[in-house]
């Protein structure tokens, strides 16, 4: 298991990283060094990232991804950022031409650095642009047991989930008999991109995709959170398989990625927002 390690030589005994740890694992001498208490680290990284000097480090850790960011660097223009949030939109029209590798990467990045509960870890990642026809297929099939299933046992489902049946069934349709150029699941976008996690931590995986959806936005990239090959995932292994996710890996979330074949001049109508202040 990584170890916190403390170079009390390079040590100014500021006691910053004292005073961040969340756990309390650090104490200090009475000469004021500093040293790792028995317990559960979480390996955070806190101490780390918050010591002036460099003097805590990580075994077990690679170090080429630690890097020191001056804050003119860091910051963003708040209503630039806001802008991108509010302007962002569900794209279903794609251009078919690929995600340059340089930009694939600053999502990937996107996505692991962001924090986790406990600081656990547990999301796994599957990009995917050469088998996106197989990936289709395995979820068609599995749209056509979920239609099958809402037609046998109607009085099981709500109103909504048999209006999706309809258009499930239409995409097994699609893509095993009509032999269509209609894309009703990907749109012919070039990358997909899977989320998976812990089935106790669901939560890790909707703020990655949050921030792969700003970095892709940020990209000049469109973003298409895709509900329907979700929940086509339950129970299907071997579309877990075919990602590579082990058994104990829950895929949460699916971004359908790639250049917009379409353009928004302006902002959508929203409802009256509602805050609670107390």
């Amino acid at each position: 298991m990584a170890m916190i390690k403390i170079d009390n030589n390079k040590c100014i005994k500021c006691g910053s990283c004292l005073k961040d740890c969340f756990n309390g694992m650090l104490g200090a001498h009475e000469n004021g060094d500093v040293f790792v208490k028995d317990g559960r680290c979480i390996l955070c990284g806190h101490c780390v990232a918050v010591c002036p000097v460099g003097a805590v480090s990580m075994d077990d850790y690679p170090e080429d991804n630690i890097e020191e960011i001056a804050d003119k660097d860091r910051m963003v223009d708040a209503g630039k950022l806001l802008n991108l949030m509010r302007f962002s939109r569900t794209v279903r029209q794609f251009e078919r031409r690929p995600v340059e590798k340089e930009k694939l990467d600053m999502l990937i990045k996107a996505a692991y650095s962001t924090p986790t509960a406990g600081n656990r870890q547990t999301n796994v990642y599957a990009v995917v642009t050469q088998g996106i026809d197989e990936l289709r297929e395995l979820c068609a099939e599995s749209f056509k047991k979920m239609s099958d299933d809402v037609k046998a046992h109607p009085e099981n489902y709500k109103s909504i989930v048999k209006v999706y049946a309809k258009m499930w069934e239409s995409i097994y349709k699609d893509v095993f008999e009509n032999g269509a150029e209609e894309d009703r699941l990907f749109f012919h976008a070039p990358l997909i991109f899977v989320i998976g996690t812990h089935k106790d931590q669901p939560l890790d995986a909707g703020l990655a995709a949050s921030r792969v959806e700003m970095m892709a936005d940020a990209l000049g990239l469109g973003v298409l959170h895709s509900g329907f090959f979700v929940r086509s995932s339950a129970g299907n292994d071997r579309l877990r398989e075919f990602l590579g996710f082990n058994d104990k890996t829950e895929i949460k979330s699916c971004l359908v990625i790639g250049y917009p074949a379409v353009k928004y001049h302006r902002t959508v109508p929203r409802k009256p927002v509602e805050v609670i202040y107390r």
